[in-house]
């Protein structure tokens, strides 16, 4: 099951690629970014989240492509919109 949402960018998207890229290191994940996109692999203790994102104007846009069952997608905006304050 995929989802799509959008992340407000607080600060600069450069600030805001950099937050992204300290967040996917740290849960040792993998990232590949380029010019306001990205592709990023994250494991959790249920399984991986695969997905992508764009910024567009001042937000970004994020699309999961792969997902453990039980790891909702709200979980997972939520995750990522208080770790990126």
């Amino acid at each position: 099951m995929s989802c799509t949402f959008n992340l407000p960018i607080n600060g600069t998207p450069e600030a805001f690629e950099e937050k992204v890229k300290t967040a996917v290191e740290k849960a040792g994940g993998q990232l590949s970014q380029d010019n306001g996109r990205a592709v990023f692999t994250i494991s959790t203790p249920v399984g991986r989240v695969v997905g992508n994102y764009a910024i567009e104007g001042t937000d970004a846009k994020v699309d999961v492509t792969d997902k453990p069952f039980f790891l909702s997608c709200d979980k997972i905006k939520e995750f990522l919109e208080n770790y990126l304050k």
